[in-house]
């Protein structure tokens, strides 16, 4: 008798356990809460009624029609801190894991988004007084010279792209900072034609890069063209844009090559869409010279030696974009006028290099 009203009360509080489980599940669900509007707020829910039902586990979702490629950004409030993840119409994650949105990531967070339907869905993680309110922006994306844009994925698997023209013929540099003084973030950057087709190499930078050329990208760009930026980032991250010219010393080829002065730097640009190839040259009577090379470009260049005959007395030699602060000395010079000649390894070659020679 014992025995069977033990089990009997055994079933009964697993079977009300079993009720009571579906009765808290059954108050997390997902709540329609129908259309966000480019550049308007909602607010999604108010402190009390957060924390009635258990709501906190409900998971929210609004939908928004995107009409053409961009970049859709959803910022939160400064009493709320959400997590959440953009859908494509099926339901489908664009990315891995839901990202959180609080001031800690500057109260945004950014998707890279094609023209159809969305849902993005989140759920409120921590509330503080009055409403918790979710705001979207839709916009094409672009930066421009002497301008600082925000990019603030968290999702290091997006690409993004900022319509970028020329303001003058020379380089544009991208330098990737911080977004509160204090954070660590990376990107990865390339310029695009047009077409958001990759023209350039894949460049990293770092916000906590030793020198200038590991914080930032450098380009040789064409006045008037029309190039995307396309980033890809680990967290969020400042991108600020210089485009400048700059005054190059060099000649087109051998016989037209620039005399370089010993211990100066010159300065050589590589611009995309061209096919120059960069000639100096120097005389000397000592029987050692040095090279030195330094900027900010991206891909390689090869440089060679030549005598007034025309021939090289030197290997081609490679210098990577990522790897500057290169250094060469040459020995056993016989007294004598010499040519140097820069060129690309290849079209995707662009951007800034300084040369130093002494002899």
């Amino acid at each position: 008798m014992k025995k069977t009203l033990k089990k009997t009360l055994l079933v009964l509080v697993a079977v009300f356990g079993l009720f009571a489980a579906l009765s808290i599940t059954s108050n997390a669900k997902t709540v329609n809460k129908g259309s966000l509007t480019s550049g308007k707020r909602v607010n999604v829910i108010d402190y009390n009624s957060y924390y009635q039902n258990e709501n906190y586990k409900n998971e929210y979702k609004y939908k928004i029609t995107v009409k053409k490629a961009g970049i859709a950004t959803f910022s939160g409030c400064s009493n709320a801190s959400f997590y959440g993840n953009l859908c494509n119409s099926k339901g489908v994650a664009l990315s891995t894991y839901s990202h959180n949105i609080s001031n800690t990531y500057g109260g945004k967070l950014q998707y890279a988004v094609k023209k159809g339907t969305y849902y993005f869905k989140f759920k409120v993680s921590s509330f503080n007084q009055g409403y918790a309110s979710i705001g979207y922006v839709f916009s094409t994306g672009s930066i421009s010279n002497k301008k600082t844009i925000t990019n603030y994925s968290q999702d290091r698997n997006q690409y993004f792209y900022y319509k970028f023209k020329a303001s003058t013929t020379g380089v544009v540099t991208f330098t990737a900072k911080s977004i509160d003084g204090s954070d660590s973030a990376y990107m990865y950057t390339a310029l695009t034609n047009a077409k958001k087709i990759r023209i350039t190499d894949e460049d990293y930078s770092s916000t906590t890069g030793k020198y200038s050329y590991d914080r930032s990208a450098t380009y040789g760009v064409k006045k008037g063209v029309t190039y995307y930026l396309r980033v890809k980032a680990s967290s969020p991250v400042k991108i600020a844009c210089v485009n400048k010219s700059v005054k190059s010393n060099c000649g087109s080829k051998f016989s037209q090559a620039k005399s370089v002065k010993s211990g100066k730097y010159t300065n050589g640009t590589f611009i995309l869409g061209n096919k120059e190839t960069d000639w100096y040259k120097f005389s000397t009577s000592k029987n050692t010279i040095k090279f030195k090379f330094d900027g900010d470009f991206s891909g390689k260049l090869i440089f060679t030696i030549y005598n007034s005959n025309g021939d090289a007395v030197t290997y081609d030699r490679t210098i990577y974009g990522d790897s500057l602060d290169y250094a060469y000395k040459y020995s056993s010079v016989k007294k004598g006028t010499y040519y140097i000649r820069v060129r690309r390894a290849s079209s995707s070659t662009t951007g800034l290099y300084k040369m130093r020679v002494d002899y």
